[in-house]
């Protein structure tokens, strides 16, 4: 028996509820809202390993979600449909970003390693160019070290060029280089040493055979197409060794000296004047062959002293004084 005003009322009424229902509004304002915050949020998604190690697709793919989510924020008649679409774009494109954390520790190793590689010869010895480009690719990957949100790429980079200015270090090429010169220079030098060293030529046997077979080992080391940085090394100490081994002294020409320069009393003397011809001519000669040895610069001990002797026993074998006294002693019979 209800009324027909009843019935309009109660529709009335109920349309008017379901038309204060405000759960889609409260939806769309809140999905904006996310919205506004996912483009906001991107500065921040991008200082990120996920994003800035990423793949460069789906960097591409997110940072088109956020451009467009901005679009759907400032167009005045986007729909909620819009808004919606636009956040599950950014949401999606966000979480497909794949990056991993950025791995500095071979970076880290390489720069650690540096203080041992300025201490050694390849970097000492090393053109001051390549020193300098050494110590450029240290600074400039202590920097990406130092830096929190530094990409994988650029600790890669900062790798490889910090290995690549290591490779190109060359002290040890010319130390090598160096030392091959300095052990053809040994090697050719062998026979000037033989000849006008007195600590060779005055030497003793054993340390002038030492010093033929460094020069003999350096030899085949040149000779040999393979040979070793380690062995031109080797080969060179041998020789530098075995020449500061060798013992002959300066050579003493005093006594040849002082028996020449007492040759010309020798002459003027009866033991001279009046000796035998033969005897005459062998103490001659004993003085010519002294004063050759003595002109020698190089003349050995052993040529000094074999002169000496020769002189030595040329004066000796003179008999003029003999010869005189025979005769002194045959006139005094005869008397």
């Amino acid at each position: 028996n209800a009324t027909q005003a009843q019935v309009n009322q109660a529709l009335q009424d109920l349309n008017a509820a379901n038309g204060n229902l405000n759960g889609d509004a409260k939806t769309e304002a809140a999905n904006k809202q996310a919205l506004e915050v996912a483009v906001k949020d991107a500065p921040n998604v991008r200082n990120t390993p996920a994003y800035y190690n990423g793949d460069s697709k789906d960097q591409e793919a997110y940072n088109k979600a956020v451009t467009d989510g901005q679009a759907v924020l400032d167009n005045q008649d986007a729909t909620p449909t819009d808004v919606k679409n636009a956040l599950d774009a950014i949401t999606n494109a966000k979480a497909a970003l794949d990056g991993q954390p950025t791995n500095k520790e071979a970076l880290q190793n390489a720069v650690n390693n540096s203080k041992d590689v300025k201490d050694s010869n390849n970097y000492t010895n090393a053109d001051q160019n390549e020193k300098t480009a050494y110590d450029d690719a240290v600074t400039a990957a202590q920097s990406v070290l130092d830096k929190n949100n530094a990409t994988q790429a650029q600790v890669n980079q900062a790798l490889q060029d910090l290995n690549a200015a290591n490779s190109n270090l060359n002290g040890d090429v010319k130390t090598e280089a160096a030392n091959k010169a300095a052990l053809e220079d040994a090697v050719k030098e062998a026979p000037t040493v033989e000849k006008t060293s007195s600590a060779y030529y005055n030497g003793t046997e054993t340390t002038q055979n030492a010093y033929k077979s460094a020069i003999e080992a350096g030899q085949k080391v040149l000779d040999s197409a393979d040979a070793t940085a380690d062995q031109i090394n080797s080969a060179l100490s041998a020789i530098n060794n075995a020449k500061n081994a060798l013992d002959g002294e300066k050579t003493d020409k005093s006594e040849l000296q002082t028996l020449v320069d007492a040759s010309n009393g020798i002459k003027s003397s009866n033991n001279y004047t009046n000796a035998d011809e033969a005897q005459k001519t062998a103490y001659d000669k004993a003085i010519t062959d002294a004063q050759t040895v003595l002109s020698n610069d190089n003349a050995t001990q052993t040529q000094v002293n074999d002169a000496v002797t020769a002189i030595n026993t040329a004066n000796k074998a003179l008999n003029g004084d003999a010869k005189t006294d025979a005769a002194n002693r045959q006139a005094l019979e005869a008397a």
